[in-house]
């Protein structure tokens, strides 16, 4: 009966009449012949490797990925190794202590007195040898030289405190500026 079946359903036989269990005629073997069935093995073998070839393609994409994850992972490595590299660099390089030749001896004394004369003073809000905001250096074209105060050399930290002191006078350093001083003009 299963070989019947199948017969009919590839169109190996034709069935005529209504009686199909007496009318049944077969085909040519010419036709039998040039139409080859795959048996029901055959069928779970090509299902089989239709799943092979699908898991591998799977598992090719897979690598690829996990390939691409460890290459990204590396470049995340060097880069950020490049940055704790840069950082340690800067930190370990001498600051620019330069030359004070061009600062008149008021700029000094207010230097050490706001700074103890440190001219790349970071400590608190107050920044560089005469101790400016980092926001009124910028105001007063201190980025022109240095993105903070305590980056610029004592001369161009002084130009800066210049422009301060010609727009805005002595009283913004209400300490050392009377101590050591500090007039409009200096």
């Amino acid at each position: 009966m299963r070989l019947l079946t199948v017969y009919l359903s590839l169109g190996l036989l034709t069935v005529t009449g209504a009686d199909i269990g007496v009318a049944v005629s077969e085909q040519p073997a010419a036709q039998r012949a040039a139409v080859t069935a795959p048996t029901v093995d055959d069928t779970h073998l090509v299902r089989a490797e239709e799943l092979r070839a699908t898991r591998d393609m799977h598992r090719r994409t897979l690598r690829a990925a996990a390939r691409r994850a460890r290459e990204v992972a590396r470049a995340a490595r060097a880069a950020a190794a490049a940055r704790q590299h840069a950082l340690a660099a800067r930190a370990a390089a001498p600051r620019y202590v330069g030359s004070t030749a061009g600062i008149t001896a008021v700029w000094r004394a207010l230097a050490q007195c706001e700074s103890s004369g440190n001219w790349h003073d970071t400590a608190g809000e107050y920044e560089g040898g005469v101790q400016l905001l980092n926001s009124t250096s910028l105001a007063y074209g201190g980025g022109v030289y240095a993105r903070h105060a305590y980056d610029a050399t004592p001369i161009e930290q002084v130009t800066v405190a210049r422009r301060l002191l010609d727009a805005d006078g002595p009283d913004q350093w209400p300490v050392c500026g009377p101590r050591v001083g500090l007039r409009r003009g200096d």
